[in-house]
């Protein structure tokens, strides 16, 4: 009996790994995704520009900014306009290292350019901003004594947004610009940051997203 050689088995094993993981659709370019990131994965960096380099680990999001604090770099996501005022966006965060902050981006609007930073920085600090025509606003401000990723979610009840802290909610506000716009993770500054489990839905009800739009 033909004997087939072993170092034949093991080119084939790497050659169904690799088309097993490409028709996964797992990989963009080549790169792997960060599975747990939900459907934001396929617009996420995968690579380096300018200062920022991003990359999967594991089913996680690494992404590491390399310049100043007003380096801001963010992905979103467009959400059907019926369920504007009644969803829920949320996130697991690790910022590693640096002075960088990191988290959710919310009410995105593009003219006039406006948004919302939910953020936690390497110290646990929850920041939360205001982008407004005239500028990044700070809005809240409170420490948290978990140590460790931390989960950053928003949950909306018509013009108002409840924010919550690994469940537990911290407050909230209101205003004409709750509600509506889009969703999504943001960064700035310097720092290691790292995302997973990222979630969007109705309140009630998980994982509903109606379509993918764009990113910054």
């Amino acid at each position: 009996m033909r004997q087939f050689p072993l170092s034949n088995l093991k080119s084939l094993v790497v050659l169904w790994s690799i088309i097993g993981s490409l028709l996964s659709g797992d990989n963009v370019h080549g790169q792997q995704r960060a599975t747990s990131m939900g459907a934001i994965q396929s617009i996420l960096l995968y690579e380096s520009a300018g200062p920022w380099t991003g990359q999967a680990r594991g089913d996680a999001y690494l992404l590491r900014g390399e310049n100043s604090d007003s380096d801001i770099k963010y992905w979103w996501l467009d959400t059907d306009q019926s369920q504007n005022g009644k969803r829920r966006v949320k996130v697991t965060v690790d910022v590693q290292s640096g002075n960088g902050i990191a988290g959710l981006l919310y009410g995105y609007q593009e003219d006039p350019k406006s948004y919302f930073m939910i953020t936690v920085n390497a110290d646990n600090t929850i920041l939360v901003y205001e982008r407004t025509p005239q500028g990044m606003e700070p809005r809240i401000s409170t420490t948290t004594l978990h140590r460790g990723p931390v989960t950053l979610e928003i949950t909306e009840e018509g013009s108002y947004i409840d924010i919550s802290i690994n469940g537990q909610s911290i407050g909230g506000f209101g205003n004409d610009r709750m509600g509506k716009g889009k969703i999504g993770i943001v960064a700035a500054g310097s720092g290691q940051f790292e995302y997973r489990d990222f979630e969007v839905g109705q309140v009630g009800e998980k994982n509903r997203l109606s379509r993918m739009f764009g990113r910054n």
